[in-house]
Formats: C-alpha cells, structure tokens, sequence
C-alpha cells in the first residue's frame, strides 16, 4: 500500500544474457543467512516450476516477543498483491455477463469525480485519474482505526481528480478499494466470500484470506520496522481501510500455487485472462511487467505496515516465485535479483554490510525539510540515536545507513542520498532528484 516517493521497484532488464536453468540451494541458504546475521530481512521465499517446489526457505521472527520463528508456512499481509486477486475476481464478473468494462463507475459511485467518465477497465489499469488516498499524508493519522465503506466511499471522492480519465496511467489504491466495494454490491457477498468462493476453494489455498487483526496462534506474523538499531513492532493497519487495494494474508506456497492456476487457465478463460495481462503502460490488470534479463514474468509487488512482497511468474519457463518479508532493510527486489541469478545459472555477488559510525554533530547538520519545486513530496531528515530518519511527507519514516561521511542509503527502497552543503541529492529508480534545505532548518 505504501512506497516510498511512491516508486515502484521491478526486478532489472538486460539484454543478450543466456543461461542455464539450474539452482544452488547451499547458495541461497547462505545468502539469507547473511541477511539474517546482519538483522536486514525477515521473511519467506519460494521458487516453484510446473508445480514442484524448487526452493523455501524462511529467517527471522513472525512473533519477537513471543520467539516464534517465520517458516514457509507462515502467513504474512501481501499488501497490494490483493489486486491481483481483486482483478481476476472482477474480470470473472465480466466473464459471467454481471458486468462490463466498459460500464461507467456512476453506476455504482457517482459521487466520486468524473464517475460518468471513469470505466471499469480504467480502474483495473489505474487510468481513472482518482487521487490515491494513501498519498495523502492524512492517512497515516486514521489507518489503525475502523472505518465504513462509506465513510472510505466519502474519502475517495472528496479528493479532485489527478488527471482526465484515459489520459494516463498512475497507480492508486483507491481504484483498487473501489473495484472491490463493487464486486460486494454486485455479488451481494462481502470480499471475504467472494475470495473464498472463486479462488481460494477451488484452488485448495487453504493460507490465503481476507485479513483481520493480527492472530500469531493462526501463524500470522506480525511486522516489525528498524528503529533504534533493533526491528520494533509496527503498527496494523485496519484491513476496513485497504479492502480490495490491500487487505489479503497469505503464503509463499499459496501465492505461487495461485500464479500457476492463473497463467494455467484454471481462473479466466482465455479472452479475460488475454485482457488481465495485455499491457498499457507497463499495467495489465492487477498484474505488471517483472522482466528479469531476457526473461519475461509478470506479476505484483505490495507492502503495507512493516510487510513487503513480491510475486511473479514466467510463462516460458513455469516459473513461479514468492518473497514475503515482515520486516527489513533489504529490498524485495535485491533478494529476488540473487535468486533468480541462482535459478537461471548466472553469477551474482552477496552483498557486503560494513558499520560505518558517523559523529553526532555531522548528523545534526544534515537535519531538516528539504524540497525541490520539481518534487512533489518533502523529505524530513532527522538525527536520532545515533543515525539518520528520512521521511517523505505522508510517508512513513525510513533508517538511513552510513556509506560515508556524506552518503545514506535505504536499501529496501533502493535509496541513496548524499549531502553537499544545504541540499541533499536524492538517487532512486535510476532517478536524481536535487533538493534544497529550507531555511530555518
């Protein structure tokens, strides 16, 4: 649900690369040990081809208090990998003659700006224009609480309109939690029922459901952010509020059993599942490109609290692969880089962790808003025990680890930031971002 400056990271492309379809688990294992040794991932991963598990493995903790440890069978908040399944459930609608892509969004919201305009299909491929509302930095103040869907409805549609309908593509959750109040009010079933009913029951994922508060004797793990030098518990999100954007727990084992049944035909006919991959803007519906070298996969990303995902799959060689993590300053993607190097036979370094001790006084120079008029968000900048807290407005706060004197990074995002003078320059996504300190900070 939450990225950090709203950026999504997808697995690297190249060019011309061939390799062989092999796997090292002695490898892999020792990989997720390092990130283990060095507290920067916990979670769950699983490779699966042509439905036989290749790898799994598990670290860390799904409860620290209680010192249970994560396993392949741990269930974890996927975040927005929901609107994959969300997708494929609106798009059995449509299948079934209960509705059209083409129907306008009045028909079921009307108060929502530019309804007469905005389709069905538009909001699948997040070309609606809605405002995203977890953009808003009032977010953060009501996520823990309940909410009504109307009272979501009311939110959504307070906001003004980013962009015409059709005219681009940006992504946003409130697309997403629309579609899902839409298969309810058609079905008549609330999101639970209808995932039960027309994926999880039949696909026999038996891990995978709509969540609720966090329950470790179900094997739900809790999430857990870096703060302080230590991982500490993070808040919950009430699952009220994502619904069909967010809302869905599952498992490494479910979500790549899920990715087979897709892509094997078992959930779409042809023609709708031709229409849920067919790319617009790198967007198919509730699915996007994960190109790994020359290797095609499609698939979703999500993160909501401390918990972050990642899923694909790759037709051409019956590829299936989960990440799941409940806590980390490593990202998804890196993970993901290193085992599918390991699975497609190429090589790949193990990263190296060094302590780098910064003095306190240089730390408290680099603190304080910095912006940049080409930048939409602000980024806070504070000392605290002893490292660096960046912080986008609206966003949730992030630790910075010292390269240099002058250099941070955020692996998990992919962030790198260097300090010269009062500015600060920001490298993310293959992007450059130059902001100023404002004055009086």
């Amino acid at each position: 649900m939450k990225r950090i400056l709203c950026l999504i990271v997808l697995l690297g492309l190249a060019l011309g690369v061939q390799s062989q379809q092999t796997f090292e688990s002695a490898k892999a294992d020792s990989l997720l040990q390092l990130l283990q040794d060095n507290q920067r991932w916990m979670g769950a991963v699983m490779l699966r081809k042509n439905g036989e598990i290749v790898y799994q493995k598990a670290i860390g903790m799904s409860d620290m208090e209680s010192d249970i440890p994560n396993t392949t069978q741990t269930r974890f908040r996927i975040g927005s990998q929901t609107k994959t399944f969300t997708a494929v459930m609106i798009l059995q609608l449509v299948q079934e003659n209960k509705l059209k892509l083409d129907a306008p969004l009045k028909d079921f919201y009307p108060e929502i700006p530019n309804a007469a305009q905005i389709s069905i299909a538009q909001l699948l491929r997040h070309q609606s224009g809605i405002f995203n509302f977890t953009n808003d930095p009032d977010y953060m103040t009501y996520h823990t609480n309940p909410i009504s869907k109307a009272d979501m409805v009311e939110k959504i549609a307070a906001y003004q309109s980013v962009f015409e309908p059709g005219s681009q593509t940006e992504y946003s959750n409130s697309n997403y939690v629309l579609l899902g109040f839409i298969l309810e009010n058609i079905t008549g079933k609330d999101y639970a029922e209808n995932l039960k009913a027309r994926i999880t029951e039949p696909l026999g994922l038996e891990n995978t459901y709509y969540g609720g508060k966090i329950d470790p004797e179900a094997s739900e793990a809790y999430s857990y952010k870096w703060e302080g030098g230590t991982f500490m518990p993070e808040n919950e999100t009430n699952m009220q509020i994502p619904h069909g954007a967010g809302a869905v727990v599952s498992t490494v084992g479910d979500l790549t059993l899920f990715l087979e049944a897709l892509f094997d035909g078992e959930l779409l006919d042809q023609k709708h599942f031709d229409e849920m991959t067919r790319l617009q803007d790198q967007f198919g519906c509730g699915l996007f490109r994960t190109p790994f070298y020359t290797h095609e996969g499609m698939g979703h990303t999500g993160g909501i609290d401390g918990f972050s995902s990642m899923m694909s799959y790759f037709p051409e060689e019956g590829l299936s692969v989960s990440f799941l993590s409940n806590g980390s300053r490593y990202s998804n993607n890196d993970v993901g880089i290193a085992l599918l190097s390991n699975y497609f036979g190429m090589e790949y370094d193990f990263p190296v962790f060094t302590l780098v001790e910064i003095d306190e006084e240089l730390l408290q120079s680099y603190s304080g808003l910095y912006s940049s008029p080409l930048v939409p968000l602000k980024l806070s900048i504070a000392a605290k025990n002893g490292q660096l807290e960046g912080q986008g407005s609206g966003q949730p706060a992030f630790p910075l680890e010292a390269v240099n004197d002058s250099t941070f990074r955020f692996d998990m995002a992919g962030v790198r930031i260097v300090f010269q003078n009062d500015s600060l320059v920001l490298y993310q996504g293959g992007m450059t971002f130059r902001m100023g300190k404002e004055e009086g900070n």
